[in-house]
């Protein structure tokens, strides 16, 4: 279902209900439903996990025969809820993806898509059946696809003085602990988003959504962020299996030396690191395909949906 067309028909069920409240006889009163969402932003997964319930008794619907009708209320409040959550999501240092759609760089279809998209476990009834609840789950690897404008990869620095660099299966960031914040007299954790841009110490730009390839987005995005667990494993590389898919058994190890911009979302990394990827056309390549892994905090893997109206 196209964007335009799941906002016609959540305004529909919203149409619906409120006939349904106004007009059967049954019902005890028309007030607005008493939805409650929870969950929240797997940055590691890349991956919105939300639930949402409503009142049974408030909703005034017979049962059984008003069950699909509760389950559209149920989605209808989802959307309404999840909307300016997504809207919020920080696409890099500056700007969110509410940002991009209210500028015209984003279309509000791809947003209605990402909610009207969402997959559902089905609905379920509390053991006192007061209330209904569903889960939902929302795969963001997709949407960095819609943003990209780039034809080609954008090329990338050289090295003035190259250094000798073995060839290396894919880069490792760790900035799982707080650190200088440039421009700051104070430190911060490094905080996720979709397009985060990557400094060395002498503040030259090495890496940034314009140098990976525009294939790379069909089905991935250009960073994944994992947690410490995931680099020191007993295993030959130390890295998780679902990492080493991404940078391979032997990447260039690299421990941030501070965060960058607005948002505080775009690790500094020491100068001799940098040049040992723009010192190689093998490692430069390994920028091209996104191969590129960041550890985080714990503190800022997990993005939690707040409901603002309960």
């Amino acid at each position: 279902m196209s964007g335009g067309r799941n906002r016609v028909y959540i305004k529909l069920v919203h149409y619906t209900i409120c006939i349904l409240f106004l007009c059967m006889p049954f019902l005890v009163y028309a007030a607005p439903l008493d939805a409650r969402i929870s969950g929240a932003m797997d940055w590691e997964r890349l991956k919105i996990n939300a639930e949402i319930s409503i009142n049974v008794k408030q909703t005034g619907l017979p049962m059984p025969s008003g069950r699909a009708l509760m389950e559209d209320a149920l989605f209808s409040s989802f959307y309404a809820k999840i909307e300016p959550f997504i809207l919020s999501i920080p696409v890099d240092s500056s700007t969110v993806l509410g940002d991009w759609v209210n500028r015209g760089d984003l279309s509000p279809a791809v947003v209605d898509a990402l909610a009207g998209g969402a997959g559902r476990v089905p609905t379920v009834f509390s053991r006192d059946f007061t209330q209904m609840s569903a889960s939902y789950r929302i795969d963001l690897a997709a949407v960095s696809q819609k943003m990209i404008r780039h034809k080609r990869s954008a090329d990338i620095r050289s090295a003035l003085e190259p250094v000798e660099s073995p060839a290396y299966t894919g880069i490792l960031i760790i900035a799982s602990e707080e650190l200088p914040f440039h421009g700051h007299k104070a430190s911060r954790f490094l905080v996720p988003c979709l397009f985060p841009k990557i400094w060395d110490t002498s503040m030259n730009l090495i890496y940034e959504k314009n140098i990976v390839n525009p294939d790379v987005f069909k089905t991935d995005t250009m960073i994944r962020y994992t947690k410490s667990d995931n680099i020191f494993q007993k295993s030959p590389s130390g890295i998780s299996p679902d990492v080493e898919k991404i940078i391979g058994n032997k990447p260039l190890r690299i421990i941030a030396r501070g965060v960058f911009g607005i948002s505080a979302t775009d690790p500094i990394i020491d100068t001799n690191d940098a040049l040992k990827i723009i010192s190689s056309e093998d490692n430069k390549r390994l920028l091209r395909e996104g191969k590129v892994v960041i550890v985080l905090s714990d503190s800022v893997l997990v993005k939690k949906i707040v409901d603002t109206e309960n």
